[in-house]
């Protein structure tokens, strides 16, 4: 694969991603700028195509029109470069292992997976180091962070409904996990 077609494919993985957001809004919008500034035109224009009132007829759909839905559909669920929870696949030894080779406890790579950390706080050499211990490239795993939170799984029950957390820094997340300042000030560090 040329380097041009890996381009393509990073752009198009970044473009569907942001297409596939449960809220396409202003902070949406500004998160995958800041992330992907060099799509910047496409992440615009996509935004403006994606939030436009659309006049429809509310009738029932032509059977040609459930048909091109349906293939549609399946062509996104199957698209091999659609963004895929890259934390989610690892199994728990896999987990432990990665933490270790990156020298942090495994609550960080939690952390990651349940999108409870900032991905615009987290170090580009951090992002491309774990991408490497995954096996992905860097944006392959940025798409992957961008995704939505998962669900949370369990049988408690609530008189409320869940609520989406606020994020924190990937500095707060380190200190949270107990590192020394000297552990923090390495993992922080943002250069290749």
């Amino acid at each position: 694969m040329s380097s041009n077609a890996a381009e393509q494919y990073n752009k198009e993985g970044v473009l569907e991603s942001f297409a596939l957001e449960r809220e396409i809004n202003a902070a949406t919008l500004k998160r995958y700028l800041s992330n992907y500034p060099d799509l910047a035109i496409e992440l615009v224009d996509l935004s403006r195509e994606l939030t436009a009132v659309v006049e429809f007829d509310e009738g029932p759909l032509s059977e040609d029109d459930q048909r091109r839905i349906a293939s549609a559909t399946t062509r996104l669920l199957v698209a091999p470069g659609a963004a895929k929870d890259l934390l989610a696949e690892l199994t728990v030894p896999q987990l432990r292992q990665i933490a270790g080779t990156l020298g942090v406890p495994r609550q960080i790579l939690v952390a990651l997976r349940e999108r409870s950390t900032s991905l615009a706080s987290i170090p580009s050499r951090f992002l491309s180091r774990l991408a490497s211990e995954i096996g992905c490239s860097a944006d392959q795993l940025k798409a992957s962070l961008n995704l939505p939170a998962p669900a949370i799984a369990g049988s408690f029950k609530s008189d409320s409904k869940p609520a989406q957390t606020d994020q924190v820094s990937f500095e707060q997340i380190l200190r949270e996990a107990g590192l020394s300042d000297d552990q923090i000030a390495a993992l922080m560090e943002d250069g290749s």
